[in-house]
Formats: structure tokens, C-alpha cells, sequence
């Protein structure tokens, strides 16, 4: 016999926590009543298993849970990620967020930027590389002057969204939200590098006039313009794919705080 709880209490807790109530429970008991049998499968067991046992036996039924829990997981994904579809059919994108209606999208250089960052969450592009993959021209290499870095209703709009977070920064240390603190400070400090990178003296814009720059600008802006059409058809989507979740500038990344499974 278990000491301080019995088989029964220990399932019933751990079916009843949402972190481990999906962990196949088998019991291995010298109890042999049918009512006992039965209530360890009511309480959520997959399995019951009466001593004396063969330990081959034993050993197979738990390969066998092994399995199906591995299967059941696999199935578990698939389902999620077709909750989030941004994949290309024939000439227009087909986009789903979070189970909703399927939407079509008109085929553009920004949705296949949105695309790949999508299929590899967490890790950043430079815009320079996702030219590349998308466009795969020569010509993208031409040098020159990209204009101004950030328009001045861009600089408006980045002020603005600092400000308020600036706002929600000082609610989350009132509450002592370390979770929100960081995750408010990252987008402010980005925020502020892509100001003090497009405002020089005297609130003068900067101009971009490196290759680098001019990619930086080339992406953003078709993804933004991407972003746009999103939101009239989807906007949950749009809502969602917005920093933190989606960060543009130089090296484009989709880091949400929330991990999606889409479908691509």
C-alpha cells in the first residue's frame, strides 16, 4: 500500500491538473476486486494490472501507452496547426488564425515574407536574406538611396505606441509582473533603437543609404502592406502579428509569446 495517499487519490490529482492530466496512469495493485478495477478506470487509468504479473506483459502494455500517448500528440498538432493556415494555393494565399473562417489572400512579395518568417518561429532573417529567397534576382543588388528611413507618420505612430508603453511598463511594476515587465521592456527598447536610428539632430529624418538599409525598408514595407489587407479580411490575425509577436527592422523575426502551430 502507498503511504499518506492511495493509488486512486494520486490519479485523481494528477488527472485533475492541466499539466498532467494527460499522462497515461496505469495501476499495478494487488487488489483483484471488480468494483476497485472499475474505479481506477472511472478515475481516468488506461490500463489495470493485477499482481502476480509477468513482467514481459507489464513491460508491453507500457510500450504500447508509450505509443498511442506519442500518436495522440502527433494528431494533437495537426489539428492545432490547421487551426493556423498561411499557405500558398495556385496564386493566392489561403490564411486561418485560431480555428476561424478560411480567408484568401492576393499573392504579394510581403505575404511570402510573412510566410517564411511564420514557418520558423523564433528565428530571425536579415530582410536582406528574405529578399533573396523570395525574389531570387540579381538585380535586388543595386545600390542607392532608399529615402528616409522612417516616414513621419511611422515616427508618430512608434511614439505613440511608446508612450503607452511606457504607461503599461509602470502598471506592470506596480503589480510586480516580471512576465509583463520584460516582455513590455524588449518591444519599448526595440521602439526606442528604431527612433534613435531614424531621427537625427535637431528631429531631422535619417536617410537610408546602404544596401542594407534599403532591403530593411524594401521588406518592412511589404509586409506592413501585407498587414494591411490582413486586417480587413482577418483581423484577429493582424492583431496578433504585431510586436512583440512580429518585430520588423533589419532582421525580421516571429517570436510569439504564445507559441501557433501554422500550417504552411
Amino acid at each position: 500500500m502507498m503511504p499518506v495517499m492511495d493509488g486512486y487519490e494520486v490519479c485523481r490529482q494528477l488527472k485533475a491538473d492541466d499539466t498532467t492530466r494527460n499522462i497515461p496512469i496505469l495501476f499495478l495493485t494487488a487488489k483483484s476486486d471488480v468494483d476497485d478495477e472499475y474505479k481506477g478506470l472511472e478515475l481516468g487509468a488506461v490500463d489495470y494490472i493485477r499482481k502476480p504479473f509477468h513482467v514481459e506483459s507489464v513491460l508491453a502494455r507500457v510500450r504500447n501507452q508509450f505509443a498511442l500517448k506519442r500518436r495522440l500528440d502527433v494528431l494533437s498538432g495537426e489539428q492545432l496547426q490547421a487551426s493556423y493556415q498561411f499557405r500558398l494555393q495556385g496564386q493566392s494565399w489561403l490564411i486561418r488564425f485560431a480555428g476561424g473562417n478560411t480567408h484568401i489572400l492576393t499573392s504579394s512579395r510581403g505575404a511570402s515574407y510573412l510566410q517564411i518568417l511564420l514557418s520558423n518561429s523564433h528565428k530571425p532573417f536579415m530582410a536582406r536574406d528574405l529578399v533573396f529567397l523570395v525574389v531570387k534576382d540579381e538585380s535586388v543588388l543595386q545600390t542607392g538611396d532608399a529615402g528616409h528611413r522612417l516616414d513621419k507618420l511611422a515616427i508618430s505612430a512608434y511614439q505613440e505606441r511608446r508612450e503607452t508603453l511606457i504607461i503599461q511598463l509602470q502598471e506592470a511594476e506596480d503589480n510586480n509582473d516580471l512576465g509583463a515587465i520584460q516582455q513590455i521592456s524588449e518591444e519599448k527598447e526595440w521602439l526606442e533603437r528604431e527612433l534613435s536610428a531614424a531621427v537625427g539632430l535637431y528631429g531631422q529624418l535619417r536617410h537610408d543609404v546602404s544596401q542594407q538599409e534599403r532591403f530593411r525598408k524594401s521588406v518592412g514595407n511589404a509586409i506592413r502592406r501585407t498587414l494591411k489587407e490582413i486586417a480587413i479580411i482577418e483581423p484577429a490575425m493582424a492583431d496578433h502579428l504585431k510586436p512583440p509577436n512580429l518585430r520588423l527592422g533589419g532582421a525580421p523575426i516571429y517570436a510569439p509569446i504564445s507559441d501557433k502551430y501554422w500550417q504552411t
